[in-house]
């Protein structure tokens, strides 16, 4: 329940999940059996309830949250039209791109080590084949959702070394997802033999090392070393950080017109006081804002294609250049300032 409050992927462990208990309960020879699924049914599954009643009370839609503007599926759509979603409807990419983002988080060597202990959970399923032996294996549904996910077109995961090539490890960090399996498998793979145990152990600590000196063993050309950190840096372009600096330089304590649902690392990277920033939180500053910016945003930030809320409502605004400047545009943003 907890997990499907947290991210989309616990849904998918939900759906698997449940599937799992109500074939383990066909087969039960106790009486009541259809209460083990129905009870898990209601507690994992109301976290969903919850979701989706909330989308109902706050914006009178149950499935806002996959099909408003905000929307995953809404900004891969954004992505797909720049030619920046290389994985939708390409399994083979799909497959690549996930399977990199697990190495990099979790380390060539400890994955390698998780395959030998899947092949040995495997052999250990098929030899006196038991329903509960199908539990451990709900571990690996986060692989399956993200590589659907990528297919789909509803994620969107780029690393340097494949495509579209970006410098970046942008969404690099959902391989984390695959942790839980990578504990439980190598675990299995050294349960029954000391020897392998201390090679494991081996392996691990090994790992570590190449972790903190990555250029020992780079990856496909990459030195990546802690990717969670490489990822949260990486996600502020360049673009980001000239014209944010931009704005921090200029700004003078006036309101600042911007979408926080599309650029938001701006926002951040800026260094400017929130308070200055009109964003979709901001309640009538906002709404009034965007029917006419004159009434309280000193500048107005957009991206340059203006595919984000703000660029798509001032390129209706006829007046708009009659009462801003345009002080700075790069390949990604454009700054407006008030006359």
């Amino acid at each position: 329940m907890l997990s499907t409050l947290t991210r989309y992927d616990g849904w998918a462990m939900f759906v698997a999940s449940l599937f799992v208990v109500f074939l383990i309960s066909m087969f039960r020879k106790k009486k009541g059996k259809e209460g083990a699924v129905v009870l898990f049914l209601f507690l994992a599954g109301f976290g969903i309830f919850l979701w989706l009643l909330y989308n109902h009370l706050i914006f009178g839609d149950p499935l806002y949250f996959s099909r408003s503007e905000f929307s995953a599926a809404a900004q891969q759509k954004i992505l797909e039209s720049r030619g920046q979603l290389p994985t939708k409807s390409h399994l083979d990419v799909s497959l690549i791109t996930y399977l990199l983002a697990v190495i990099v988080n979790n380390g060539i060597l400890v994955v390698i080590t998780m395959a030998l202990g899947i092949i040995t959970y495997l052999l250990f399923l098929v030899r006196g084949f038991q329903l509960w032996k199908l539990m451990p294996l709900l571990l690996l549904v986060p692989f399956g959702f993200n590589v659907a996910s990528l297919f789909a077109g509803q994620s969107v995961i780029w690393m340097p070394m494949i495509p579209p090539y970006f410098e970046t490890y942008f969404n690099a960090r959902y391989g984390l997802l695959m942790l839980p399996a990578v504990a439980f498998f190598s675990g299995f793979l050294v349960l029954k033999n000391k020897l392998i145990a201390g090679a494991v152990a081996g392996v691990i600590l090994l790992q570590v090392f190449l972790f903190l000196n990555p250029k020992i063993l780079p990856i496909m050309g990459k030195e990546i070393g802690i990717i969670t950190l490489a990822d949260t840096v990486s996600s502020i372009n360049k673009q980001t950080v000239t014209a944010s600096t931009f704005l921090r330089e200029h700004h003078r304590n006036q309101l600042i017109l911007i979408s926080s649902a599309s650029a938001d690392a701006f926002i951040f990277r800026a260094g400017i006081p929130l308070r200055f920033f009109i964003t979709e939180g901001t309640g009538n500053y906002w709404h009034k804002s965007l029917e006419d910016p004159t009434r309280h945003a000193g500048f107005v930030v957009y991206f340059t294609d203006k595919s984000d809320r703000v660029g798509k409502r001032m390129v209706k605004i006829k007046s708009f250049s009659k009462h801003y400047a345009r002080v700075y545009q790069d390949q990604t943003y454009q700054i407006w300032q008030k006359k």
